[in-house]
């Protein structure tokens, strides 16, 4: 029986040690609430759906906003102010005095660490790729409307996007826009795109920063508890609160039951305004209705054009290096890469940008015309497809693969035999 076909799109994956349930519940008071989440300790990944309906809905927010030359200036200068505000906060606190007799100062801190983040995730979400899908439709029908050689479409959409500051960019901008007799609003439209792809790989950097600290914190609290760094960080935020305003810090039996549960298998959905968590065989029955298929004996992978051009070469997957674990990965993964290569990632993210100057072409399983890939790209010209889903997957270190960023096709020349 042919298994019927989700209503779901795959949007991100996120190695599992770094979005553990503690930092889904915080990702969901962050303004990332449209979001299904598949927390699996059986994977290495946890899964992020989006619903056809929150996608459509999404889209249409970040076209408004993108359109919005001044929210747009407004909202990096928010950002702006609230980092300096969280810099400030977290410079001032001393991990050493994370002890049992300071219980009532560790509470104050994770509320106001809370209040921080949800105010800052809150500006950085707006630079996801599920808000940019129509201003990408939007940019490259006006192209197409207005120039001959069709060809030229996404050539002009990469340097209409692309943020560098060099001399000879700026100027091809200026042309091209002459030439498309571009209106304001159009012309607004990629400024926007510019300004928030400029911000977004410093945006991260600090976001990751913020989210190591958090870490560092729960694993001294863990301590306190005498509970597992796994345990704590399957908690959520108003069972750890309670524990705090209790008179003796410590976790009873039914809580770290529902700790332990929820590290299995987790699954984050919102119903009718309302976040409901589940876990055990409801958490399971929905993530099987939820995960796609994947056909083997792949050949080609489609994905969406971030930046033009073509290129031959050979693979290597870099790991996600938010964590320490994956830190720790993807630094052994640099120093492997050779000139040439592909880079082939689940998203490029900034701690990337250090060897991304040797790739030949970058391929990324999630993103948007405004994902790491496609500024990284874009400003040092080379060719990249993001939002493929699957190349991860598909792919291995070693494949010889062909990129087509003319038409957003990944083709496998020959599979890398060890």
């Amino acid at each position: 029986m042919k298994r019927k076909e989700s209503k779901y799109e795959l949007i991100f994956k996120t190695p599992r040690e770094v979005l553990q349930p503690f930092f889904i519940e915080l990702a969901i008071f962050g303004g990332y609430d449209e979001l299904l989440y598949i927390y699996d300790k059986q994977k290495k990944d946890v899964e992020m759906y989006l619903s056809s309906a929150n996608r459509i809905k999404l889209a249409r927010v970040g076209l408004k906003l993108f359109y919005d030359g001044k929210r747009i200036e407004k909202l990096l200068q928010k950002e702006y102010l609230l980092s300096q505000k969280f810099n400030i906060f977290l410079a001032t606190i001393n991990l050493t005095k994370v002890k049992a007799t300071n219980k009532i100062w560790i509470k104050n801190i994770l509320k106001d660490y809370y209040h921080h983040f949800v105010e800052y995730s809150n500006i950085y979400r707006f630079t996801e790729s599920f808000y940019s899908p129509l201003v990408d439709q939007t940019i490259k029908t006006f192209i197409s409307e207005n120039i001959q050689n069709k060809n030229l479409v996404n050539y002009f959409c990469s340097l209409l996007l692309n943020s560098s500051e060099k001399e000879k960019v700026t100027k091809k901008r200026k042309e091209i826009l002459f030439s498309l007799k571009a209106d304001n609003k159009f012309i607004q439209l990629c400024d926007s795109v510019r300004k928030i792809g400029k911000a977004k790989l410093a945006m991260r950097t600090k976001l990751d920063n913020y989210w190591d600290f958090l870490e560092k914190f729960l694993e001294k609290i863990a301590k306190l508890l005498m509970i597992s760094s796994a345990q704590i960080k399957s908690l959520f935020y108003s069972e750890l609160l309670v524990i705090l305003t209790s008179p003796k810090i410590s976790i009873d039996r039914n809580t770290l039951d529902k700790a332990n549960r929820r590290n299995e298998f987790f699954v984050a959905q919102k119903v009718s305004s309302k976040y409901i968590y589940y876990t055990g065989l409801n958490a399971r029955n929905i993530a099987n209705s939820v995960r796609p298929e994947i056909k083997e004996n792949i050949a080609k992978i489609n994905g969406d054009i971030a930046s033009e051009g073509y290129a031959k070469g050979r693979v290597i997957i870099l790991p996600v290096g938010i964590s320490k674990e994956g830190k720790e990965k993807l630094k052994q993964k640099m120093t492997r890469m050779e000139y040439g290569d592909i880079v082939v990632a689940e998203n490029i993210g900034p701690e990337m940008i250090t060897v991304c100057h040797k790739a030949t072409a970058m391929v990324a399983d999630e993103g948007g015309i405004n994902s790491h890939a496609a500024i990284i790209s874009r400003e040092l010209e080379i060719p990249s497809i993001v939002n493929t889903k699957i190349a991860t997957k598909v792919l291995c270190d070693g494949d010889l693969v062909e990129i087509d960023a003319n038409k957003g096709i990944i083709k496998i020349l020959k599979k890398y035999v060890r």
